[in-house]
């Protein structure tokens, strides 16, 4: 089981913002196309363009 103590969103202008826990649920709900999951350890990372974290 993945327990996810961060989020890191990096929106189209490369704003890096820091998601509460309790948000977490909410986001994935609401989850779009053009955004690419990343699982590292612990932390969920969303990115717009996944090459950043290549």
């Amino acid at each position: 089981k993945l327990y996810l103590y961060l989020v890191v969103f990096k929106d189209i202008n490369k704003t890096t913002i820091i998601l509460e826990r309790s948000f977490i649920n909410k986001v994935l709900e609401n989850l779009v196309n053009n955004i690419y999951i990343i699982y590292l350890n612990n932390i969920l990372i969303y990115s717009i363009n996944k090459e950043e974290y290549i």
